[in-house]
């Protein structure tokens, strides 16, 4: 399935999830990562691909490129959701399985970006605003690198 911003429809649960993903913090001094915003923005924009979608694809390498600077955090959201497991690995299987049951693609190919100029996409992702607000600091190699992840 490929999904664009032309007319498609969503349940609830894939609703929730997207705004939980797009999730904007109160304010700029809490440090938290976006999600992969500052990916997202730039790459749906190469190919006109659903917002919301876009960023679900994202969501489980930007937690995995911040990983221990998000990792009490992390076991926060695993008790609110009531996983066996307060971890970071517990929390991301979960995010992998909801993707999978809503069928958002795993990867940026699957969600039809396959050729699309890493070296420029990561070079605005450090350009946006919201770069400096990920508590790992994101350079153009560590973009490319979840570029490459992802």
């Amino acid at each position: 399935m490929r999904w664009r911003n032309s007319g498609h429809k969503s349940d609830d649960r894939q609703t929730s999830f997207l705004l939980r993903v797009h999730r904007r913090p109160r304010d700029g001094a809490d440090r938290e990562p976006r999600h992969g915003r500052n990916l997202a923005d730039p790459s749906q924009g190469t190919r006109n691909t659903h917002h919301g979608i876009t960023y679900a694809v994202f969501m489980p390498y930007v937690p995995a490129f911040n990983g221990e600077a998000i990792a009490p955090r992390i076991a926060r959201l695993a008790a609110y959701l009531g996983l066996a497991a307060p971890s970071f690995d517990a929390v991301m299987a979960w995010v992998i399985e909801l993707r999978r049951e809503i069928s958002v693609p795993h990867t940026l190919e699957g969600l039809g970006l396959s050729g699309i100029d890493v070296d420029r996409i990561a070079a605005m992702a450090v350009l946006d605003p919201t770069a400096s607000g990920n508590p790992v600091t994101l350079d153009e190699n560590a973009a490319l690198l979840i570029l490459d992840n992802a």
